[in-house]
């Protein structure tokens, strides 16, 4: 009977150590491979944080994440269009308020729909960035 309760405790602690370094090793992958966020939009990978372009690069390591990132890339050059347009009739109404209340307004109205129309496609490109540091992370542990 000793014997039996001897085997049992052995089997336990070694079951325990084998458990113990498989954790430790993808604790030490997860560490080293994968993507987070840091603050409003940067990312780190293994303790460093990652310009724009050295985030496309790693995620351009894997085909989904890539096309995930260019989309993000498309609606978020969209999404700046759009802004730069609104930046573009604020101005042209500002400069219009003098000479014709009429052209401003119309000015006016259409900076303020360009605008509009401009968040969503900043995000929606967020949602396609997250989604891509999300399938690279995936990747990269499996």
């Amino acid at each position: 009977k000793s014997y039996d309760a001897l085997g049992c405790y052995m089997g336990t602690c070694l079951y325990s150590s084998i458990a113990f370094a498989q954790d430790s090793t993808f604790a030490a992958k997860y560490e080293s491979k994968t993507l987070y966020l840091y603050g409003n939009n940067n990312y780190v990978l293994n303790g460093e944080k990652l310009s724009a372009k050295q985030l496309a690069e790693e995620l351009k390591k894997y085909q989904m994440p890539s096309e995930l990132y260019l989309l993000s890339e498309r609606k978020n050059g969209a999404g700046g269009l759009l802004f730069l347009g609104t930046i573009g009739c604020y101005i042209a109404a500002f400069s219009q308020m003098e000479k014709n209340k009429e052209l401003a307004w119309a000015f006016g109205i259409a900076g303020f729909t360009a605008n509009i129309v401009a968040i969503p496609f900043f995000n929606k490109g967020q949602k396609h960035l997250q989604k891509a540091v999300w399938l690279y992370n995936k990747e990269a542990l499996y």
